[in-house]
């Protein structure tokens, strides 16, 4: 069903480098069950389905009661201390890269392009880092799914990668603990879908200040698609820290007031060219302070050392230099 090229259960120890994985596909969406997107890499596959409601007689959302991930053609599951560094996965019909548990987790300096999903799905586990990365066009066919995806993931550090043509989130957390979304460069995100972000954060991130999320350091530009905030901590987002951050070209630049309600989160030191969607009557749960709205040149150089130390420190493998490994 899915083009799985390489599946690694319980590995310690172990570097991939310099390797290409090209050409893979899924077969499920043109099977008779075809394909639901539920949300980020997720998808229906049948069973209970459950009302939520947003506004009382008003407003509500249909889930599943449960979901499945869209399949990764590269799996690592209860891996420890894997590295994947300068590798490239080109053309995949669905995830790229999956990691499920374990611990010690990293992706460095690779390049993804040209998938139906998401580059990176993080699915629990502890320790994991992604960064310095390149990913192009994330979502070809399944258009929900992130760039970089993580979700139950403990200590998850998320740095220096550049994302463009995203067609959905840039980057999108579920609830975690500890992650950290640092100096990322986030272009031309939500190009076909709405009601997301460039960086997206939903749920509680930790449970006090000290295993709370911090998303700093990020360059966000040029999101397309109208109802969408560049940076969007959403549905009961908890314990996040949104400091230092860049975003110009957007939609909307922030959000402030979702449901279920944000508790515990501060917007601090960032700068946009419009204010935030709620800033005008900042809701309990949340701090906003030092904040700046600029336009044009002169968000330019207030935000130059910002955006000098944003996207990748690395430079990527060529597309000759591995050799193509397929399914």
């Amino acid at each position: 069903e899915a083009g799985t090229v390489l599946r690694a259960t319980g590995a310690r120890n172990v570097t991939v480098r310099g390797l290409t994985f090209a050409d893979t596909t899924w077969s499920r969406p043109g099977s008779p069950e075809g394909f639901l997107h539920y949300h980020s890499t997720g998808y229906y596959d049948g069973g209970p389905v459950e009302k939520v409601v947003v506004v009382e007689d008003q407003a509500w959302v249909t889930v599943p009661g449960e979901s499945k991930s869209i399949p990764a053609a590269v799996t690592l599951d209860g891996c420890a201390d894997v590295t994947f560094e300068r590798c490239r996965f080109t053309r995949m019909g669905a995830t790229a890269l999956g990691l499920s548990g374990g611990s010690g987790l990293a992706v460095r300096a690779c390049v993804f392009d040209d998938l139906s999903a998401s580059a990176v799905s993080v699915d629990g586990g502890a320790g994991v880092v992604i960064e310095d990365n390149l990913i192009e066009r994330p979502g070809l066919d399944y258009p929900g799914s992130p760039g970089i995806a993580v979700s139950g993931a403990t200590g998850c550090t998320i740095a220096h990668n550049e994302i463009t043509d995203a067609a959905h989130c840039g980057i999108a957390a579920g609830p975690a603990n500890g992650t950290r979304i640092l100096r990322n460069l986030v272009t031309g995100a939500m190009r076909v879908l709405a009601d997301g972000g460039g960086v997206y954060v939903s749920g509680p991130q930790g449970a006090s200040a000290a295993d709370a999320a911090l998303i700093s350091g990020n360059v966000i530009t040029d999101t397309r698609t109208p109802y969408h905030f560049a940076l969007y901590t959403d549905y009961g987002a908890a314990w996040v820290t949104v400091e230092g951050n860049v975003v110009a070209r957007a939609d909307n630049t922030a959000v402030l007031q979702v449901f279920p309600p944000l508790e515990n989160v501060t917007y601090r030191g960032n700068f946009w060219d419009a204010d935030p969607v709620g800033s005008d009557a900042v809701p309990p749960g949340v701090t906003y302070e030092d904040n700046t709205t600029l336009t044009g040149e002169a968000l330019e150089d207030a935000t130059a050392h910002i955006r000098a130390r944003a996207g990748r420190r690395l430079d990527p493998p060529g597309p000759l230099e591995a050799p193509a490994i397929r399914p």
